[in-house]
């Protein structure tokens, strides 16, 4: 899964230093919730992966853990997450939620945003 965002050209600082984007991905009944910081610099300082569980209504931390996902924002930020980490299958649907944050402090929450993650390699493309 890769995601890239560009900041507003008026934006007062340009970069992406001290920067968190949390995004929870809800698939199958299950969500995942990946929480990226970065530093002074804009390089990637950690990337942890939730597994939440429903409980009554809200969500609970099952199993947490650190994420193989890679991150870097300077200009613009790139984000590289592994859609088996967060539990992404090709062909089938998700939906995806995406936090930004700002020193600590939650900046913009998104609507939920669904989609259908791509079928590759079917089975009747390899000779």
């Amino acid at each position: 899964f890769l995601l890239r965002l560009d900041p507003a050209r008026h934006a007062e600082a340009p970069g992406f230093a001290r920067f968190g984007i949390d995004l929870s991905f809800r698939v199958a009944g299950q969500t995942r919730q990946l929480l990226v910081d970065l530093d002074d610099r804009g390089d990637l300082r950690l990337a942890r992966l939730l597994t939440l569980l429903p409980d009554g209504g809200d969500e609970t931390a099952a199993a947490a853990g650190d994420s193989q996902a890679r991150a870097a924002g300077r200009k613009i930020l790139e984000l590289a997450v592994p859609s088996a980490e967060v539990g992404l299958v090709p062909g089938e649907p998700a939906g995806l939620l995406v936090r930004l944050r700002v020193r600590g402090e939650e900046a913009s929450s998104l609507r939920e945003i669904y989609l259908k993650v791509p079928s590759h390699g079917k089975s009747g493309d390899a000779p």
